[in-house]
């Protein structure tokens, strides 16, 4: 309960700003009394949620189940898709086999193709299940118009700066371009306008990714039509009001620390290790960047704001679960890693 509070608060107070301008004076005063209320009452429940991983196991209270795994392409979603499936009472009779195929980063165990002959996840795991729609667990379906009635509150996922994930997904076989079939990208430039705007359009269209040959890249993301603002505006309400994780790809090592201040659970190696590896891949720990130059002075305007939003909510969230440098080194500790 105290941890749901703190989820709707941190909400609230994202959103107050902006709402109690439209309010009127005695609706904002309201609003503003309530939120210094619910301020109060979390600051003396965080104020319990320091110390080590076993103290976070003790405190944590909010059921990390049923799991929706929102995966940004390029932004470290293999691993932390496979740390998902493995954290304690998501999966149930999970095999040796596979278990030790997460544990490896094998793409094709986290999302079976249908040709395969393996099992769904969602018939085995606590998941959102959206197979009806055509959406899998950890692909990069768009969830437009299923957010409000699956999505919303049970949202994780990870970030990254924008131009840096453009750039990894160039290097990794053009990933997400929308005419796959077609000649490839002209130039790194090319390539950022026709995907731009990406985790924006993921979150606020529709639009399965495929699993089957030739399709597998093809993907929301890839949309040439511009992300628009106000689609930004709306992915940046879902992320704060749907999204009680949001990890940053660029801060691997304190995601996953935070991930376990909120949720519990044992802390292990495969969630800092770097399952993310090959060629243009996004290691979740890689701390060099791809040179930008080659954009040639061009952003992308409408991830870049969604980006900003989540790491402010992440740095807000380091700070009202106490997960510091001391306690998350006592995770990795707890982890095997020195």
């Amino acid at each position: 309960m105290a941890v749901s509070l703190l989820v709707c608060a941190m909400a609230l107070l994202a959103m107050s700003e902006v709402r109690a301008e439209d309010c009127e004076d005695s609706v904002a005063e309201s609003m503003r009394t309530e939120l210094l209320q619910s301020t109060a009452v979390l600051a003396k429940y965080a104020h319990t949620h320091k110390g080590s991983p076993a103290g976070w196991r003790e405190k944590a209270t909010q059921s990390i189940t049923p799991v929706f795994f929102f995966h940004v392409p390029k932004c470290g979603g293999t691993q932390f898709g496979a740390s998902l499936l493995l954290f304690e009472g998501v999966c149930w009779n999970m095999t040796y086999q596979y278990r030790e195929r997460l544990l490896a980063g094998d793409r094709e165990a986290l999302v079976p193709l249908p040709i395969s002959g393996d099992e769904p996840w969602e018939e085995t795991c606590n998941l959102v299940d959206l197979r009806s729609y055509g959406y899998l667990f950890a692909d990069h379906s768009g969830i437009g118009s299923v957010y409000s009635r699956y999505v919303k509150g049970h949202g994780l996922t990870f970030l990254r700066q924008p131009e840096q994930r453009i750039l990894s997904g160039y290097n990794d076989h053009f990933h997400s371009w929308k005419e796959q079939l077609d000649p490839p990208p002209s130039s790194e430039l090319e390539y950022a306008k026709a995907v731009a705007g990406c985790a924006v359009k993921m979150l606020t269209r529709d639009g399965t990714s495929g699993f089957s040959p030739g399709t597998v890249l093809d993907t929301v993301c890839g949309d040439p039509a511009p992300a628009t603002h106000y689609e930004t505006t709306l992915a940046i309400e879902r992320l704060i009001e749907g999204f009680p994780f949001v990890g940053i790809q660029e801060e691997w090592m304190q995601s996953i620390c935070l991930f376990h201040a909120m949720f519990g659970g044992m802390c292990t190696a495969q969630e800092f290790g770097s399952a993310n590896t090959g060629t243009g891949s996004s290691s979740a720990n890689s701390t060099s960047g791809y040179d930008t130059s080659v954009l040639k002075g061009w952003t992308d305007e409408q991830d870049g704001k969604l980006y900003a939003e989540g790491l402010r909510l992440f740095q807000n969230s380091l700070q009202h679960f106490h997960v510091n440098a001391e306690n998350c080194l006592s995770c990795m500790q707890e982890a095997g890693i020195k």
